[in-house]
């Protein structure tokens, strides 16, 4: 619904429900199809060029003490990248990633990890995200 991700519900705000979309802005994932110019606003669909995929972070299980958890939960799960490219219409440098919430996705502050592969590399370069989930 395009609205912002908040921990508590303030201002018409709150937290992401479990099956939504949600849109995650950045820069630093390197080049686009299409042509950008410096300081231009983008426009049209432009991919990232390169693989990025997306997983849960299982929250820890048995209880966490200062410096560590008892257990970890079951294995990450694979989450739906629907769209990883230029922001449409922000300025050039800016992408967006737009992730499926698991349906399943428990409440709470939830860890997500991006993982972008360039084209013709072989380096993955990973990015945690953190989201509330209602």
């Amino acid at each position: 619904d395009y609205s912002v991700n908040w921990p508590t519900t303030a201002g018409g705000f709150g937290p992401a429900a479990p099956g939504s979309v949600v849109s995650i802005f950045m820069t630093g994932y390197g080049s686009v199809s299409g042509t950008l110019v410096d300081g231009g606003v983008t426009g049209g669909i432009q991919n990232l060029k390169g693989t990025l995929t997306a997983t849960t972070e299982p929250p820890p299980t048995g209880g966490c003490g200062l410096f560590a958890c008892a257990s970890v939960a079951a294995a990450a799960k694979v989450v739906g990248v629907q769209f990883a490219g230029a922001a449409p219409s922000l300025v050039a440098g800016v992408n967006q990633v737009n992730l499926v919430i698991p349906s399943d996705m428990p409440s709470g502050l939830q860890s997500f990890t991006l993982n972008f592969t360039p084209t013709g590399s072989t380096a993955v370069y990973s990015t945690v995200v953190k989201l509330q989930i209602k």
